[in-house]
């Protein structure tokens, strides 16, 4: 692993919440492809961390097997709103 990407990692999992605002602002296509390069189980805490339009766009764009590992973990209530 590179030492950007162990940096990147470490800082997702130490402050979720700081790094998904900084990804509410990013293009749809580049967090959904961040989110297809992480661990299933950071992808889906981070994707239901974003805005619910953002998430929206994000799971619209998403490859469809990610969506299918993804989307059946995000408990209902949030499923309904993203």
């Amino acid at each position: 692993m590179e030492i950007k990407e162990h940096l990147i990692r470490n800082y997702i999992d130490q402050f979720p919440s700081e790094a998904t605002d900084l990804l509410n602002n990013a293009s749809t296509k580049d967090i959904t492809h961040y989110l297809q390069n992480l661990p299933l189980a950071l992808s889906r805490e981070i994707l239901v961390r974003l805005k619910g339009d953002v998430a929206s766009r994000v799971l619209q764009e998403m490859d469809q097997d990610l969506f299918k590992n993804i989307f059946p973990t995000i408990d209902a209530y949030t499923g309904t709103i993203i």
